[in-house]
C-alpha cells in the first residue's frame, strides 16, 4: 500500500491541498465571511497579518513531511512535498517582503 502512494506527483498535490485545506478552515474560524475570499481581502487590507496567515499554510506540510519522511520511508512522496513547500515559501517571502 505504501508503494502506491509514494510518487512525487502525489506528493506535490499533497503538498498544496493541504495548505489550502487549513487556510479554509483558518478562514472559517477567523472571518466573517468563512471564505477564502475573505482572509485574502484581509490579508490585503493589512499587511502586517500576511506572513502569520500564510505561514499557518505552510506549518501543515512540515508535519507532513516529518511523517512521511521518518515514518514511513516514502522517499519519492517526500521530494514532491518539500518542492512545493520551498516554492510556497520563496512565494510567502516575496509576497510579504519584496512586493509589500
Amino acid at each position: 500500500m505504501k508503494e502506491k502512494f509514494d510518487n512525487i506527483f502525489i506528493g506535490m498535490l499533497a503538498a498544496v491541498l493541504l495548505p489550502l485545506l487549513v487556510l479554509s478552515i483558518y478562514a472559517g474560524a477567523v472571518s466573517t465571511g468563512g471564505t477564502l475570499k475573505m482572509l485574502y481581502y484581509k490579508m490585503m487590507e493589512q499587511p502586517d497579518l500576511r506572513l502569520k496567515i500564510l505561514t499557518i499554510g505552510i506549518i501543515p506540510n512540515l508535519f507532513l513531511f516529518y511523517i512521511v519522511n521518518n515514518r514511513l520511508q516514502m522517499n519519492e512522496f517526500t521530494r514532491g512535498l518539500v518542492l512545493i513547500t520551498v516554492f510556497l515559501g520563496i512565494g510567502v517571502i516575496i509576497w510579504t517582503q519584496l512586493l509589500s
